[in-house]
């Protein structure tokens, strides 16, 4: 990209990953083709090994040799890693950017258990991989049901690019939403009623969001319970003193 060296590769899982060709030791290229087909990468100047999505994976003579030589007693090969660039693909052609999303770090670092987003890009999920944390994507009813525990639910509310049929773009795929019984609406109700969530990309205008919000709100007053409701937080991008009047008196 520009004058950076850059690696595209694509893992045993088929997705892609793009770093800069530049070896974390040295800055030495690691690279040397156009193009091949390696089940690692590695840079032919100290041996550094690398896998396909830019982790450092092994060094030679680490422990050094007869004594001699080596890296310090406090070497982390998790902060010695190809420089990533955030990467998604689109109609055969793949988009990088060097830009540094202080954001999305904070959103990792925030460690909410789930997060729903109606954003179709995988920012979010390279995201927890370049600062090395757990994620499982959702889109699909069968992502529900393999999803593990104890890790971060990225839960891809209006699709994701990776299965075509999830997305939700046309007039029609919004209103047939609105009867919010799809596999993904029976877990949204589930997580709001029972885990602190965090969304991502919607606007407190959109009234499908409102109905939504209004109809788990209806079922903790239906509930006799609504004192025991967990408090929900609005981060609003402007100044909205009617919008926040109204959000308030909601909890």
């Amino acid at each position: 990209m520009g004058e950076t060296p850059v690696i595209v590769t694509r893992d045993r899982d088929g997705k892609v990953h793009a770093m800069v060709n530049r070896c974390a030791h040295k800055g030495t290229l690691v690279c040397l083709k156009k193009k091949d087909n390696v089940a690692s990468l590695s840079c032919v100047y100290h041996a550094w090994n690398y896998e396909l999505d830019g982790k450092l994976k092994g060094v030679a003579f680490r422990n050094g040799v007869r004594g001699h030589g080596g890296m310090p007693e406090d070497f982390d090969r998790k902060q010695h890693r190809l420089r990533p660039l955030r990467v998604e693909s689109f109609c055969g052609m793949i988009f990088g950017t060097f830009a540094d999303e202080i954001l999305h770090r904070l959103i990792v670092e925030l460690d909410f258990p789930v997060i729903y987003t109606t954003n179709y890009d995988r920012n979010l999920e390279l995201a927890f991989e370049v600062h090395g944390k757990a994620y499982a994507k959702i889109s699909n009813a069968k992502e529900i049901a393999s999803a593990p525990v104890g890790v971060t639910h990225i839960v891809k509310y209006h699709g994701d690019f990776d299965d075509d049929a999830s997305l939700v773009l046309t007039e029609t795929d919004f209103l047939n939403r609105l009867s919010f019984n799809s596999p993904l609406d029976v877990r949204f109700r589930a997580d709001a009623l029972a885990s602190t969530i965090l969304f991502i990309g919607y606007s407190m205008s959109d009234p499908n969001i409102r109905l939504l919000l209004h109809r788990i709100w209806q079922t903790w007053e239906e509930s006799g319970y609504r004192q025991d409701r967990r408090r929900s937080f609005v981060f609003m991008a402007e100044h909205n003193p009617v919008q926040e009047t109204s959000w308030r008196t909601r909890g």
